[in-house]
């Protein structure tokens, strides 16, 4: 037979009544607020978005908006497929450039249009921009984690 053991009653705690629990939610409220912690889920964390894209006498002319985020890449390939990330896949890429040059209007809006021609044919375009605020280290290493993947347009080039 077991003995059934001393068990202390559990302290009681004293009752908040309910004013002083607002007071209390609301001063932790304002705490939070004020000490600029951002919300995980801040604009600068959104993807690009790929806008338009067209040709224009074997050229790729796009348009793009970024938001918070700087400009990155732009990314033409002769097949649609993705990579765990969203990415297209850097053997099916024909023509990667930097977005240099491409002054972002209003909402980080920018219009790019490339240098060298391509052959004609299908191309899925998609355009990366870059996280420039709290990042300093990716985990794992070696991924680009600052980096986001717009959208994939395809286009016709005659």
């Amino acid at each position: 037979m077991i003995a059934a053991a001393n068990v202390a009653a559990p302290a009681t705690v004293g009752t908040v009544r309910g004013g002083m629990f607002r007071r209390i939610w609301a001063a932790l409220a304002i705490a939070a607020c004020s000490s600029g912690a951002a919300p995980a889920a801040t604009a600068s964390n959104t993807a690009p978005r790929l806008l338009s894209v067209r040709p224009a006498h074997g050229r790729i002319v796009l348009t793009a908006s970024f938001g918070d985020l700087q400009p990155g890449e732009v990314l033409v390939a002769r097949r649609p497929a993705t990579g765990a990330q969203g990415q297209l896949l850097g053997a099916n890429v024909a023509l990667e450039r930097t977005l240099t040059g491409a002054a972002a209007g209003r909402g980080g809006v920018i219009r790019w249009r490339s240098h060298g021609s391509l052959r004609p044919g299908h191309y899925w375009v998609q355009v990366t921009g870059r996280s420039t605020t709290g990042i300093t280290d990716c985990l794992p290493h070696g991924t680009r984690c600052w980096e986001h993947w717009s959208n994939v347009i395809p286009v016709r080039v005659h």
